[in-house]
């Protein structure tokens, strides 16, 4: 017996043969299914399906909007460009954008939508659906 442990046979009880307490495994726990075991102090209380991300056909549907998108925004003219860009990519509000431009905040509401349309007629051109662009 080891003097350690006095007469306690610690094996197969998170115990090495040596009586050293056995390390967990740090992250996540996964089951043989491929879902994720979360729970508090370790014990599995809801089964969560672990996200193996885009397939292949997504990445390139994808890649393929992107591509759209930026060449509809190249096609706008300048400023509708910095109005979509500093409105939607800079979150500006028009009181915002208003005050450094010069511009009323209703003369840059109606550039932006003037904008919008001429993205929405140039996405549906391209094949996107409103709901996707």
């Amino acid at each position: 017996m080891d003097p350690t442990h006095g007469d306690l046979d610690l094996k197969g009880e998170g115990f090495l043969e040596d009586g050293s307490a056995r390390q967990r495994p740090t992250g996540p726990r996964v089951s043989a299914h491929g879902l994720v075991l979360r729970g508090i102090g370790g014990t599995p209380s809801i089964r969560e399906p672990v996200d193996p991300g885009p397939t292949p056909y997504e990445s390139a549907v994808l890649a393929e909007r992107v591509v759209a998108v930026h060449l509809a925004l190249q096609a706008l003219r300048t400023g509708d460009r910095q109005v979509i860009w500093v409105c939607y990519f800079e979150g500006r509000s028009l009181r915002q954008i208003s005050d450094a431009s010069g511009m009323s905040v209703e003369a840059v509401r109606s550039q932006r939508r003037r904008a919008e349309e001429t993205l929405r007629v140039a996405l549906r051109r391209a094949g996107m659906t409103p709901e996707v662009a």
